[in-house]
Formats: structure tokens, sequence, C-alpha cells
């Protein structure tokens, strides 16, 4: 990996209650490539790296003696919003995507001109509620009439 440009976001992290259920998720289903899968025994934590080596998803499993204190922590949450992930053929993934349990929280949106460019999108939320907007590339931004 060469030096990554200053600012550049190096990773974000989320912890799961599954890491077998979200990877079946961000792996199976959206396409991330895995970078690595460390399983451990409690104490210890099992994680894993999708993504990019300069630009990481990095995902731990809670243990379960832990959970009770998530479910606290969720009511009290503050922070990330969502992930944002750039995904091809949008419509064929929301079949896949639904077959599996996660439907779009809202239909597909044609944005013409975000940042220059044309998208749409659609969303979804992954096993322990976070939400992913899903982004597909539609080319440069349309000319508005």
């Amino acid at each position: 990996m060469a030096k990554p440009p200053t600012g550049q976001l190096a990773q974000t992290c989320l912890m799961v209650r599954n890491l077998d259920k979200t990877l079946a998720l961000y792996r199976d289903l959206l396409g991330m490539p895995v970078v690595r899968i460390t399983r451990r025994d409690p104490p210890a934590r099992s994680l894993a790296a999708l993504g990019m080596h300069d630009s990481i998803l990095e995902i731990f499993e809670r243990r379960p003696d832990e959970i009770p204190l998530l479910d606290r922590m969720a009511e009290q949450r503050v922070g990330i919003h969502h992930l944002a992930l750039w995904v091809e053929n949008l419509e064929e993934l929301g079949t896949r995507l639904t077959a599996a349990g996660y439907p779009f929280t809202s239909p597909i949106r044609h944005t013409p001109n975000w940042l220059g460019d044309a998208l749409n999108v659609a969303w979804i939320e992954d096993p322990d509620g976070v939400k992913i907007e899903l982004l597909e590339y539609c080319g440069p931004a349309e000319q508005q009439a």
C-alpha cells in the first residue's frame, strides 16, 4: 500500500452481536472483499476487516456478556448515522437482499446530481440496525431542464 494522503478516511469500526450474520450481509450479499478474518475464543474477540487496505470496514464481535450493555448504549446512541457503499445493479441486488431478509427501507430513488454524479440510492439496515446507504453510479450529473 502506498502512503495514504492526509485526511483520507482509514477505517470504520462496527461492534456486532454476530460476526457470521454480519459477514453474510457485507461480504456475501454486498460484495465487500475480505482483507482478514480472525476467529478467537472468548474472552478475546473475533474480528474481520473488509474493503481495501487503505479503507477498511473493521468488524468486531461483542462477547455475550457485553450484549446487555449494547442494548443500553443503543438508547443513548450519538455518532455514526450510516455507512455508504458503492454497488452495481441496485434492482437485482434488492431482490437478493430481500430474499435474505434485508429489504430496502425505502424505494430506490434516482438522484440526478449528487456532487457532479447521477446516482440511484436505496437504504437497508444490517443485523444490528446500522443504516447502510447503497449507491449505484449512473454517470455524470444530468442537466436540469
